[in-house]
This record gives C-alpha cells, structure tokens and sequence, in this order.
C-alpha cells in the first residue's frame, strides 16, 4: 500500500482522487472545459471547406483513376448537404455537435488526399488540416507540480470573483 492510497478516502461516485488528477502529466488537459461558440464552429466550417475545394481542384486537373474521381464528386456532394446548412443553423445549443461532425468530415478529407497521392495525383499547396476543431492546442495550465501551486491558481480565481465587484463600485 501507497502512502498516498493511505491518505485517499475510498473514492465514491462524487470524489475524484487528487493523485488521479495529477497523474495526467501535470496539467489540467481535459478538466478545464472547452468554450465554442457558434461563430467558431462557422470559421471551422470555412476552413474544412477551403480544403475540400482545394482539393477538388487537385482532383479535377489531374489524370488519377476515373473511379476516384467519381468517389471523390459524391464526398464533395456529401460535404455540401452537410456543410451548408450546418453553418446556417449552428446556434449554442448544437456548436460543439458541429464541430465534432465537422471533424469527421475533415478526417475523410485526410484520408481521400492520403489515397489521392498514393494514386499519383498531386495536391495543389498544403495538404488538408488534420482535425482539431480549427482551435489550437487545448488550453492547459503550465506544470503545476503540487498540489500547492493548483490551490494558489483556484484561490486567485477566486479572489478576483469575490473582490473584483468590490474594487470597481
């Protein structure tokens, strides 16, 4: 037995233990929440379908396989029906569901380019992003390290909620 597994409660449904917490490399990784808002899922939109219609243009001016041309028209016909009205009716409520179907959509893209220079095409400029939802890198705390330096960054947090109304009446 641990010393640490001596000191943690059994754990129930409602406690997380805090060696769990930082056992994920010293970071807040997926604990802090990821804030989307429609705008963004319509940006990422716009990015995927710059790829999609670099691509197509790749595809069109190259001599690959008929077959692979034809694959590819029903991908972007598919894009289409789904891209267009997804950016014209995403609201809070479904962003994050956008985003998610937005990057299965660009993970395809990936794969259709992977097999399009596999079959001798060759792509006009970068290749398609990979999918990560057009935000950057996942917003992570620097190394805390101890459970001192996680207690310090929530109580300034919270010193700014309770005293920030104060200072500015």
């Amino acid at each position: 037995m641990s010393f640490i597994t001596e000191l943690v409660p059994e754990p129930d449904e409602f406690y997380i233990p805090v060696a769990v917490v930082l056992d994920q490399k010293n970071d807040a990784g997926d604990l802090l929440p990821t804030i989307v808002l429609p705008e963004d899922a319509r940006r990422y939109i716009d990015q995927v379908d710059t790829d999609y219609q670099r691509f197509g243009l790749a595809v069109a001016q190259s001599s690959v396989d008929p077959g692979f041309k034809s694959q590819w028209e029903m991908q972007l016909v598919g894009w289409k029906a789904f891209s267009i009205p997804a950016r014209a009716a995403v609201g809070f409520i479904n962003t994050k569901a956008v985003m998610d179907q937005t990057d299965r959509w660009a993970e395809q893209l990936v794969t259709f380019s992977k097999s399009f220079i596999a079959a001798g095409g060759t792509l006009l400029g970068p290749p398609p992003q990979k999918p990560g939802q057009g935000t950057g890198d996942p917003l992570t705390l620097p190394s805390v390290g101890s459970v001192t330096g996680l207690v310090a960054a929530i109580a300034g947090v919270a010193a700014i909620v309770v005293l920030g109304p104060k200072l500015f009446k």
